[in-house]
């Protein structure tokens, strides 16, 4: 498994972190929420940093959104 941020073919969309804890004046910059993927091309990765009318957040941790593509299967030939 492999972090799809890593692998991701656009750059990140949202900040860097995903721990806020409800703290609105602080950037978020700590990460600690991913999405591990294998065999997936991974498309777009973001970070949704929606907030309420009010500015605060809707929880201490921000949802991780990707858009994946599967890779294509590798068949082999049998060997007998």
């Amino acid at each position: 498994m492999i972090d799809g941020l890593r692998i991701s073919s656009k750059h990140l969309q949202g900040p860097q972190g995903t721990f806020n804890g409800f703290d609105v004046n602080n950037p978020i910059s700590k990460r600690i929420d991913y999405i591990f993927t294998k065999n997936f091309q991974v498309l777009y990765y973001r970070h949704i940093d929606d907030r309420l009318e009010n500015n605060n957040h809707i929880s201490d941790h921000l949802p991780v959104m990707a858009i994946l593509k599967p890779l294509p299967m590798v068949k082999y030939p049998l060997k007998f």
